[in-house]
């Protein structure tokens, strides 16, 4: 696969392809994905940091985010990978740090509580589709955020998982919420008046 991508890269570069291209950026891309595949992590971590800087709109940015999140996670170097991943967050306007406070992560519980105060199981099921493309971007982006940032960081953890029930009742669902939706139990239950609401929500997810 590598070397039929290096071929499609030359083609491309022979026709005045400009690297910033749609064509040549997705094969730069799965190019990327193959060489991390293949075990070529440092090869494959310089072409996805030089990607990231040339990334044309949200779904193209949260697609090389992810390939270096997994990779980050894949040498165990999980502050690294929950950076890039808040990297992307700020550009669709989440603007966490690494260590958010108890405070930040309250204010978005109570976000949550207010919004889903009266959504029943039904209402839940009744959510339309997600189909806004920047929107289902974000939401992978977060999914892929649930791991390393359970092992790095509580609180990051706690916000993320809120953020993720938030925006699948404001924007509709998907399957990428399934994960961070499964997961919420644990953080609304630690209070009593929203354990129902965090049994809800798992239960959808």
């Amino acid at each position: 696969a590598i070397n039929h991508l290096e071929i499609a890269r030359n083609l491309l570069a022979g026709k005045s392809h400009s690297e910033d291209s749609p064509n040549a950026f997705a094969v730069e891309l799965l190019r990327a994905e193959c060489e991390f595949l293949a075990g070529h992590l440092d090869l494959a971590e310089g072409q996805l940091s030089e990607l990231s800087r040339r990334c044309p709109n949200v779904q193209a940015g949260a697609e090389v985010t992810r390939l270096r999140s997994h990779l980050h996670t894949t040498r165990a170097q999980l502050e690294e990978a929950v950076e890039v991943c808040l990297e992307f967050l700020r550009q669709v306007g989440i603007n966490w740090t690494a260590h958010p406070s108890r405070e930040e992560v309250d204010r978005e519980r109570r976000a949550l509580r207010e919004l889903a105060s009266d959504v029943s199981r039904d209402g839940l099921r009744r959510l339309p589709k997600m189909t806004n493309l920047d929107h289902l971007a974000t939401m992978a982006v977060l999914a892929d955020l649930v791991v390393p940032s359970f092992l790095t960081d509580r609180n990051l953890s706690d916000i993320m998982l809120l953020t993720a029930a938030r925006l699948t009742l404001l924007h509709g669902a998907c399957a990428e919420a399934c994960y961070p939706l499964a997961c919420i139990y644990g953080v609304l239950a630690v209070d009593a008046k929203d354990a129902d609401l965090g049994l809800r929500l798992s239960e959808f997810g």
